[in-house]
């Protein structure tokens, strides 16, 4: 009995966890996007999830049973644009981790890359149009394709392929400092291979029989279930490359987005396949139930989700810090926005028309320049001319000249004539140190309600209810002063947030000196470097602070211009840029001139933008594309005048090269 269920139970759960990768890795990459593809690690890491949702996607399918012999050959031959671009896409994903320490690309590393992508396509075509690499499928035991005279140099490529990953994850390790960086880089080193380990054919090579059957669904389920452990494993810390917000930012981030995607997904699949299944064999409806329980489980997962998500935060995330996220959170929820203060002050407004049966009401807060309307129902224009009185003014600096006896608003006795009609005007008190001292408070506002006569007319009820209203009004105001401060200092702050998250984006894993240039040229920001020093080309900070400062060449050009940085980084920049020059008479219209024709009249000469795309005969927007263009181009030329100075300087001394061949070689 135990050994049929288990045979029935093992192919449904792989076929849930089957999709489950699919879901995990589809997720991963959107989660990528939504960050940005201007960071390598991330486009890399994109190709590799791309390659996994292949053969997996494959894999689904496969699992619905295809029909025919030709749909089942096509599926897992489709399988193969997965398969084999997966190696190839991880050790390029470990040649731009190792990049990222400051160990600038060496041309063996990126020749690498390039071989591999090339043996990964062939791999490709081949699989797609011979029967060199696979060839025959079969339906049973499993579906498979049997292996082609080829497929062992698959085996050589996807082995070479995974030992050198590892081998540079190994070395951009061993280059991490920190005690953070080195646990992220440990993270990935230790699920690295996870995506080959997952997408390699094991059927093609070794194909089970039905004895063993039992067997293999066992070992297939519970590789799958590594191969989702792994592949979330690996994307916490691929997360936190490229980020400019705090690390706590990303977690968070990172930790409500698995939980409100995939294991959301993860379940709601899980129920969809699996109930209808489970009624066949109890002898239940569950077709019918499925679509009502699918829906069910998502809604009682996402409240779930929501009531648990700030315990897990703390937990995981903020630890010590948990009292103050706590204190930013119900800053968040009770922040008022201009509109919700308008709104609160329309509602309190709104109610004492109502409780009184008046029509007219507004408030008034106190300025350097007067009385200033914040809020009004009714006319609008009785409430102008209202504000405008002699008598509204004269009752409203009485209020300033008079300390408050108590707490709470005080009603007047009698209503005020204003501009020909009677208003009960309340002052509203601020508090300087809430010690509860009526010298120390100040007044700071107004709330006036239309009197239903000019006689005092107010029942002692109406007139607790109308000081209510006015102490909600009061305190409404105060609220919104208090938050004009804090908007004002976080204007100040701000600045300087995005200074120390600027120096903690740039922060390298490998600080040693002499290695700063090399970390420049080896990011996928340098181009913005370039950008914003050729930005303040003839001086400015951009310039003469710039970490362009630090290149191999600027320092070689230093003797030539007095030992002057900015001088000897102008003289680089333009040399870059005469270098980027076509052969032949200069041409405004020619389409090989127009990269130099941009960046040496947009900063050299310092024209602008308008001038060039006239000058061009372009639009500002083709300008601006071009423009960007032309930058990656320079920062490229800056890149290998570079490496041509690194090895100017290796060739000139041979002892030290040798010692870092041996030290930092790359393959």
């Amino acid at each position: 009995m135990f050994w049929s269920v288990l045979r029935q139970v093992l192919p449904l759960t792989n076929e849930i966890l089957t999709a489950g990768i699919v879901i995990v890795a589809v997720s991963m990459l959107l989660y990528n996007l939504a960050r940005g593809l201007d960071n390598w690690v991330s486009r890399t890491a994109g190709i590799v999830l791309s390659a996994v949702t292949v053969v997996y996607l494959g894999d689904v399918v496969i699992a619905l049973g295809p029909s025919t012999y030709q749909s089942l050959n096509t599926w897992l031959r489709l399988r193969w644009i997965g398969i084999a671009l997966v190696p190839a896409a991880l050790f390029h994903l470990s040649h731009v981790l190792l990049s990222t320490t400051g160990r600038i690309s060496r041309w063996r590393r990126r020749l690498g890359v390039s071989l591999l992508y090339g043996l990964a396509i062939a791999f490709m075509g081949a699989a797609a149009t011979t029967d060199q690499v696979v060839n025959t499928p079969r339906f049973l035991p499993v579906p498979h394709i049997e292996a082609g005279p080829w497929f062992p140099v698959y085996v050589l490529y996807a082995l070479s392929a995974s030992a050198l990953a590892l081998f540079n994850v190994t070395r951009a390790r061993a280059r991490c400092l920190t005690h953070f960086t080195r646990r992220r880089m440990t993270f990935i080193l230790v699920s690295i291979v996870t995506p080959i380990v997952g997408v390699f054919p094991y059927t093609t090579l070794i194909n089970p029989g039905a004895n063993l059957i039992d067997l293999f669904w066992l070992l297939v389920t519970l590789s799958n279930i590594g191969v989702i452990v792994m592949l979330s494993f690996m994307a916490y810390p691929l997360s936190f490359f490229g980020g400019r917000v705090p690390d706590r930012i990303i977690k968070a981030e990172l930790l409500e987005f698995f939980l409100r995607g995939p294991f959301v997904g993860i379940a709601t699949l899980a129920i969809i396949i699996g109930l209808p299944r489970a009624g066949r064999v109890l002898g239940m409806p569950g077709d019918e139930m499925m679509p009502l329980a699918a829906v069910g489980s998502l809604i009682l997962l996402e409240w779930a989700i929501g009531r648990v998500l700030p315990t897990l935060e703390d937990i995981l995330i903020y630890g010590a810090d948990k009292t103050e996220m706590q204190h930013i959170r119900d800053l968040n929820a009770r922040i008022l926005t201009r509109t919700d203060i308008d709104q609160l002050l329309e509602g309190i407004l709104a109610s004492a028309c109502d409780y009184l049966q008046v029509t007219i009401a507004f408030i008034a807060s106190t300025t350097t320049d007067g009385p200033v309307l914040e809020q009004s129902v009714g006319g609008r224009e009785s409430v102008t001319a209202a504000l405008t009185a002699e008598a509204f003014n004269a009752v409203f600096s009485s209020f300033i000249n008079t300390a408050p006896g108590n707490e709470a608003p005080s009603i007047p006795e009698a209503p005020t004539s204003v501009a020909g009609r009677h208003f009960w005007l309340i002052p509203l008190w601020q508090r300087a140190n809430g010690n509860g001292n009526g010298s120390e408070r100040s007044l700071f506002g107004v709330m006036a309600v239309q009197a239903r006569s000019p006689q005092p007319a107010l029942a002692l009820e109406e007139a607790r209810i109308l000081e209510q209203l006015a102490e909600r009004a009061g305190c409404t105001l105060r609220d919104m002063r208090i938050q004009a401060e804090i908007f004002k200092r976080m204007e100040q702050l701000v600045p300087e947030v995005e200074a120390i998250d600027q120096l903690r984006w740039i922060t390298r894993y490998r600080g040693e000196p002499g290695e700063t240039a090399e970390s420049i040229v080896g990011q996928p920001e340098f181009a913005s470097i370039v950008k914003e020093a050729l930005g303040h080309y003839w001086g400015g900070p951009r310039l003469t602070e710039s970490e362009l400062l630090n290149l191999r060449t600027v320092q070689e050009a230093l003797p030539k211009y007095d030992h002057s940085p900015a001088n000897a980084l102008r003289a680089v920049l333009l040399d870059a840029i005469e270098r980027l020059q076509p052969e032949g008479k200069r041409s405004m219209t020619a389409a090989e001139w127009t990269l130099y024709n941009i960046l040496e009249m947009r900063f050299i000469q310092g024209r602008k933008v308008r001038d060039v795309a006239k000058r061009l005969a372009i639009s500002e927007s083709d300008l601006y594309r071009k423009q960007r263009v032309a930058i990656n181009a320079l920062a490229q030329t800056l890149s290998e005048m570079e490496q041509d100075a690194s090895d100017s300087a290796g060739a000139a001394a041979p002892d030290e090269s040798s010692v870092a061949v041996q030290k930092h070689s790359p393959i």
